[in-house]
């Protein structure tokens, strides 16, 4: 039985100690780069002879904001994997200095680090972003001070080079078969992969002249709509193309009852997300009650919106041709997601408007529709804490003021499945703290459900701000995860999910 080696892991010197950990597995939701190449060199007689060049190129679509802000701060990490799990991790701190001068550098394309002396075994990173097909990571790595680890490795090899400050991660994978060398000194491994073809825009109306009207960052708005004034926000992000010509993905965030767009949008954390991602951000208001409680009509729940039968889905409609009017969508990319009422309005979407919604990610709200018929495959990711009291995992009354028994969150996964046609049983999709998600299924059209599971999550958005309030009277919030982020793994699964 192969021994795993010892984890070594590099921290820069002349900088703070990089807060970046690497999981102890790969992640499955990196960017891909499509060529890859690492070299290592171990001298355990002359350490001072050890080397290390990794390099990712054509890596899938990744905007500057992506890669953080190393200059002011933000840390990156190497984290470099074998058959036994983690054996290394390089920690490339932001800020410092290196040789009396910065050691980072930004430029309209992205950033750089370089220590011409190498004196902590650092010699270069390289990051270029680009919004097609070609961003690019380049470290090299010498001298005493690099650890390498002890070789041969077993393969398959990854090298996973991740951010702290936004999640985006770039991965390279080496199979047996692409190492060129792998023995107690060396490791040569030069990789190759297809990308998928990217998916070609729908773009909206606006696109193809300049966009008007709207600003960098939270744009207020307003609609006409059944008789009333509706509200919603609209967060464009940074490095949004304003001259009309890129189609940006839309994720709408739906609050849950009691709430409001602007709280829900700042609850999961969604502006550094969308500036990194390049995410137009929707956070719509529900209708106030003569109480002033916002809800939504979701089919089955819940309060003032359903009793007064308030067309939500006609509003969402509307806001949805709106937007397409004013700003430069693409509309094969809008996607949904909410917290427990806003979740069971996602599932509604779903439902009712499968050829415009091109996939949904709710939070701690199950499907409560009195019908659903989608048009095709319809791609699903709940997330959902098992330990949940307002809207409980395994279904029934809660502990909250809707007053209907919700289906339980098994219960609306095996809904899904019939509905997209996913026979087979559940599969690992991702472990990431708190959360485990797994696949149900092999779905037509590669329409995947996943259900992510928060041990012993309350009825809380997982990786958000912590709650204002423990709870609504006698029936508490609970726990809440901070090391499950349910934003960026939305904005995960809708990347690889647009209308066909």
């Amino acid at each position: 039985m192969r021994v795993a080696p010892p984890l070594l892991v590099l921290v820069l010197l002349g900088t703070p100690a990089a807060a970046l950990t690497c999981p102890a597995a790969p992640r499955d939701d990196c960017r891909v780069a499509a060529a890859s190449r690492l070299e290592l060199r171990r001298d355990a007689a002359d350490p001072s002879r050890n080397q290390l060049k990794w390099r990712g190129t054509r890596g899938q679509a990744t905007l500057r904001p992506g890669f953080g802000d190393p200059v002011a701060g933000s840390d990156t990490a190497l984290c470099l994997y074998d058959a036994s799990g983690l054996v290394a991790q390089i920690d490339i701190a932001g800020g410092g200095t290196c040789a009396g001068a910065p050691c980072w550098r930004a430029s309209s394309s992205g950033f750089r680090f370089a220590d011409a002396t190498a004196a902590s075994g650092v010699e270069k990173l390289l990051l270029r972003a680009n919004a097609g097909d070609r961003a690019k990571a380049l470290l090299l790595g010498r001298g005493a001070a690099l650890p390498v680890p002890p070789l041969p490795l077993q393969a398959p090899v990854v090298a996973q080079l991740a951010n702290d400050a936004t999640g985006v991660c770039l991965t390279t994978r080496f199979a047996a078969a692409e190492l060129a060398a792998n023995d107690g000194g060396r490791l040569s491994g030069v990789s190759g992969v297809i990308l998928p073809a990217p998916t070609t825009p729908r773009p909206s109306a606006a696109c193809g002249a300049a966009v008007t009207g709207y600003a960098g960052g939270a744009n207020a708005r307003s609609l006409a709509h059944g008789g009333r004034t509706r509200t919603f926000g609209v967060y464009v992000p940074v490095g949004y193309d304003f001259a009309g010509a890129t189609p940006a993905p839309v994720v709408m965030i739906l609050h849950g009852g009691f709430g409001s767009g602007g709280q829900a949008f700042a609850t999961a954390r969604l502006a550094a997300l969308a500036d990194a991602r390049g995410v137009v951000v929707v956070y719509p208001d529900g209708v106030a009650s003569p109480g002033g409680v916002r809800t939504w009509n979701a089919g089955g729940c819940c309060g003032y919106a359903l009793t007064a039968g308030i067309d939500d889905i006609g509003f969402i409609d509307a806001l949805l041709d709106q937007l397409e009017t004013d700003l430069c969508i693409d509309r094969r990319r809008i996607h949904a997601t909410g917290m427990s009422n806003g979740a069971q309005l996602s599932h509604r979407l779903a439902c009712d408007r499968s050829w415009r919604i091109a996939s949904v990610a709710p939070v701690a709200g199950t499907d409560n529709t009195l019908a659903c018929a989608p048009t095709r495959p319809m791609p699903v990711m709940h997330i959902h804490g098992t330990a949940d009291q307002n809207a409980p995992f395994a279904g029934g009354m809660g502990c909250g003021l809707s007053g209907i028994d919700t289906t339980s969150a098994p219960d609306t996964i095996a809904a899904w499945q019939g509905r997209n046609g996913c026979p087979g049983s559940a599969k690992p999709r991702l472990v990431a703290g708190d959360g485990v998600c797994e696949t149900h299924g092999r779905c037509r059209n590669e329409a995947e459900v996943v259900l992510c599971t928060i041990a012993a999550g309350g009825h809380t958005w997982p990786g958000g701000l912590p709650t204002a309030i423990p709870g609504i009277g006698d029936c508490l919030f609970g726990a809440q995860s901070q090391s499950f982020d349910a934003s960026a793994r939305a904005l995960d699964f809708f990347a690889l999910h647009p209308l066909p």
